[in-house]
């Protein structure tokens, strides 16, 4: 960030934090994304091996119920992240704090 502190005796240092610009702001929204992006296939990634588990059930309506679940849980997770994502992004790019 360009931090350059200036030390004023043993126990004093000034430190002049810059505006943080809309760019920056753009960057962290994009990197956000990307995290994101992860995210999801981490949460693709754990589907997939209990999804392979389930398929070890002798019944055939327990290994459905099984995979239902795992799927709802896997979308539900997504969507929160999802929420998150948009709403951390809004505030990022739009806070005129940040400006």
């Amino acid at each position: 960030m360009n931090l350059n502190p200036q030390q004023e005796g043993q126990s004093l240092v000034y430190l002049t934090i810059p505006k943080v610009s809309r760019e920056h702001r753009e960057q962290l929204a994009k990197n956000a994304k990307a995290i994101f992006n992860k995210t999801k296939d981490s949460l693709n990634k754990v589907y997939s091996k209990f999804s392979k588990k389930t398929s070890s059930i002798n019944r055939e309506d327990e290994k459905q119920l099984a995979d239902k679940k795992l799927l709802a849980m896997k979308n539900a997770a997504q969507v929160a992240a999802e929420k998150q994502l948009k709403a951390k992004t809004e505030r990022t790019l739009e806070d005129p704090r940040l400006t």
